[in-house]
């Protein structure tokens, strides 16, 4: 199964990560029906934001609670490897909750560029999710 993300997610995530490298950026992706239409911002409160990403709980509660007065889901998160490829690392297996959540990972490409790929979670890691992009 393919995860549809709006192209200007995906842009806006990829310039984000750009932007606050060396750091990882990270926040929260909206949508319903496996479409990801928003990508909210969050701040990166880990102590060792250029290696891992945290985002408080606080903050996930409160695009919840907003998510749901819009009729919309929090499908998943997103962040960046600055200085990797856009695949879980083992700290992202290690925290992730087997869930089926939706992770964008904004990394570098072969080329040295930023790409964005995403995974869905699951008992013992992730599994790729195929990309679809849209227009909106």
């Amino acid at each position: 199964m393919a995860i549809v993300i709006a192209r200007k997610v995906c842009a806006a995530v990829t310039a984000m990560a750009a932007r606050q490298a060396p750091e990882e950026c990270c926040g929260l992706l909206l949508g319903r029906a496996g479409t990801v239409t928003r990508a909210i911002p969050a701040a990166n409160v880990h102590p060792h934001p250029h290696a891992f990403f945290f985002i408080a709980p606080e903050v996930l509660l409160a695009v919840q609670r907003s998510a749901r007065a819009r009729g919309l889901e929090v499908l998943g998160c997103y962040h960046s490897h600055p200085q990797g490829p856009p695949e879980p690392s083992a700290a992202d297996r290690a925290m992730a909750a087997a869930d089926g959540a939706v992770w964008a990972i904004a990394g570098r490409s072969a080329e040295g560029g930023w790409t964005l790929r995403a995974w869905r979670a699951r008992a013992g890691g992730f599994d790729p999710l195929p990309l679809q992009g849209f227009d909106r």
